[in-house]
């Protein structure tokens, strides 16, 4: 019997086909950003042809249309929630599917491609308990059976997640990663899940480490640590990563609880022998801060592949976007031009160049993908730091009427008298106010949010920030940074050092609204050791 790893070429034309899970562009999605990111120095172009409601024999039957004209090299099947149609499994049902599996396997070999064939992700809901899985799991019985004859490599997605689910749901009995009322089409954790269960079975780099006592440091997994120094309270050195952990968007990062995904696949793990007990230390990558470590974490290990604002993590998220700009660009392409029926439409002399170029597009925004996963040098400095205590809400004022042509310096009473000012406690999550929902997506608005902070000693607090849209900072009174924009909400795009007095310290920001999203963010760390809290 064939090896059931995936191996991937030097140049690949991949292509991830099924019905609507497909389509839904999150696991196909998380496959591509590992790929790109995992193999830089490859010739990848990836694309998504996920139809809705469709079925092994209608894969097998739009093939030459779709996909051929690709030329792929490489073919993800994932076909069978909808050949089940939704009911108990007759004999008819299931040999319409296996044969529908067979000729389109038959089909992408005469293409010249090979095939990875997947088990469908399972129906999910909080009972655990969903007859349709009884058809589901023969499917993938049958999958199995058919990638041992045909000697092509299976990844089981629907047998282990089932298991997963069960498990979870011991834990937490309303656990599901098919949020009701849809059963069918997995979340963002979900398709995290269901990639996981494909990643695993690649031949491709996995986890990093780096350790470092005393003076020595040690890698693993091709990291690389040179131009180690090391002082009392700093430690700094020049780390070369072979390539960049991919992106693992915050929506669906409970899965990392559920799957050892970092462990095996993608973390960047560190741990750091020595740091003076009791004293936060400040990671710093190119010349910006990152967070706040305790020591004891250190000592335990942490995983730097999750923190968003390292060069690393914001390359993966910037790789993670732009691939779904192309994955966007490339369905236009695909579906919405390609399968015009307008006839006025089709009579535009102006249509095939439109269509030709948009396709010439999707290549360069491929190329793009591959240069933003270019593997580099980081310099990393660690210095004592610490946190602000208690630092999980801020004070929010009313809402004031904001004219974005003309007010953006205009003065409000937060500013003039806040001691009349009606207070509310706006909590932070994961950094992040989202004024929006907290007002009830207002527009054509202003609002302060005021932390109050107690210093032991008179220091330096480094804050990175984040608006949508508009952002004016004060600090006891003085105004040290103003952004009049319309954006959304990136922590670490103002960012900026406050020197703190003694006692009391009072940080106002001042958000503007014109329309859309509208929100704060924001990321604090203190430089050296001095003990700073929120005072509420």
């Amino acid at each position: 019997m064939a090896s059931n790893r995936i191996e991937i070429g030097d140049q690949e034309t991949i292509v991830l086909y099924g019905d609507s899970i497909t389509e839904q562009n999150l696991y196909a999605a998380y496959i591509e950003t590992f790929l790109v990111s995992r193999f830089p120095q490859k010739h990848l172009k990836i694309y998504n042809f996920g139809w809705g409601g469709d079925t092994a024999p209608g894969g097998n039957g739009r093939f030459s249309r779709d996909v051929g004209p690709v030329k792929p090299t490489l073919v993800f099947v994932n076909f069978g929630m909808n050949d089940g149609k939704y009911c108990g499994q007759t004999a008819d049902i299931r040999d319409t599917y296996v044969k529908g599996q067979r000729d389109l396997a038959a089909t992408i070999r005469k293409a010249g491609a090979r095939e990875v064939l997947l088990t469908t992700s399972p129906a999910d809901e909080p009972t655990g308990r969903n007859p349709y899985n009884e058809s589901l799991a023969r499917f993938a019985d049958e999958v199995l059976a058919l990638g041992r004859t045909l000697k092509i490599p299976v990844a089981d997605i629907l047998h282990p997640m089932l298991d997963l689910a069960r498990k979870a749901r011991a834990a937490d009995p309303k656990f599901t990663f098919c949020p009701p009322p849809d059963v069918i089409h997995p979340d963002a954790l979900g398709h995290l899940l269901m990639a996981y269960y494909v990643l695993r079975q690649m031949k491709a780099p996995g986890a990093m480490s780096i350790a470092i006592s005393g003076r020595k440091a040690k890698t693993a997994g091709g990291a690389k640590v040179t131009n180690l120094k090391v002082e009392p309270g700093r430690i700094e050195f020049d780390l070369a990563l072979p390539h960049i952990p991919f992106y693992v968007p915050p929506e669906a990062r409970a899965a990392l609880d559920l799957v050892p995904l970092q462990e095996e696949l993608n973390g960047l793990f560190f741990t750091l022998a020595g740091w003076r007990a009791g004293v936060g230390c400040r990671l710093q990558v190119d010349s910006r801060e990152v967070c706040i470590l305790r020591q004891e974490a250190l000592a335990r290990g942490v995983d730097l592949a999750l923190y968003d604002a390292a060069a690393w993590g914001e390359a993966g998220r910037d790789l993670w976007n732009l691939a779904q700009y192309r994955s966007k660009k490339h369905f236009e392409v695909w579906r919405e031009m390609g399968f015009e029926t307008r006839p006025a439409m089709l009579k535009l002399s102006g249509r095939r160049k439109m269509m030709a170029a948009q396709r010439a597009f999707v290549a360069d925004l491929s190329e793009a993908m591959r240069a933003l996963a270019q593997p580099r040098a980081y310099h990393v400095v660690l210095a004592e730091g610490s946190e602000v205590e208690n630092f999980s809400k801020v004070e929010v004022s009313p809402l004031y009427p904001w004219d974005p042509a003309k007010d953006f310096e205009k003065v409000y009473p937060p500013e003039t008298d806040a001691t009349r000012v009606q207070w509310q406690l706006g909590t932070l999550e994961n950094g992040v106010l989202d004024l929006g929902r907290f007002f009830g997506n207002p527009t054509n608005c202003v609002s302060y949010l005021r932390v109050i902070l107690e210093a032991e000693d008179a220091c330096r607090l480094h804050l990175e920030l984040g608006s949508d849209d508009g952002l004016t900072v004060f600090h006891n009174g003085r105004q040290l940074l103003a952004r009049n924009v319309m954006r959304g909400c990136v922590i670490g795009d103002d960012r900026l050092d406050v020197d703190l007095v003694r006692g009391r310290n009072v940080l106002l920001f001042r958000i503007t609204q014109g329309g859309g999203g509208y929100a704060f963010g924001i990321r604090a760390g203190v430089h050296g050791a001095a003990k700073v809290r929120q005072v509420l």
